[in-house]
């Protein structure tokens, strides 16, 4: 099963989660985004309060993550210092299923990429 938690435009960072059901042995795989939050929070923020007792929930990487609802538009970005990169397959196929009216770009590692909204706020990093 593919799921989403995000809770922002704009851009946020993410992280890819797999989660297994400890009774059934069920495997899910989340791509989680919280406002303002870093990756080690995002982790403890998923654990605490999205994930079941029963449940084993295991980091496979992370990034920054742009998300344009009004012009249909997603950007996938960088790496978690602390978690790695995350499979970009994966995040496409979790973002295609969910927004599949979006566009999504996804930048690999080795190069400069910008993300900006309308608004005009800009997020750049150095890879």
């Amino acid at each position: 099963m593919l799921s989403i938690r995000i809770e922002h435009s704009g851009e946020g960072k993410f992280l890819l989660l797999q989660v297994r059901d400890g009774g059934t042995g069920s495997v899910k795989f989340c791509l989680v985004s919280y406002e303002g939050l870093d990756y080690s929070e995002i982790l403890a923020e998923y654990r605490g309060y999205e994930a079941g007792e029963d449940e084993k929930v295991t980091c496979l990487g992370g990034g920054v993550l742009g998300m344009y609802h009004k012009e249909r538009r997603i950007v996938v970005c960088g790496k978690s210092a602390g978690y790695g990169k995350a499979d970009t397959r994966m995040v496409k196929l979790i973002l295609k299923h969910n927004f599949p009216r979006h566009s999504i770009k996804i930048y690999s590692s080795g190069i400069k990429y910008s993300i900006q909204n309308t608004s005009g706020s800009r997020f750049t990093n150095h890879l």
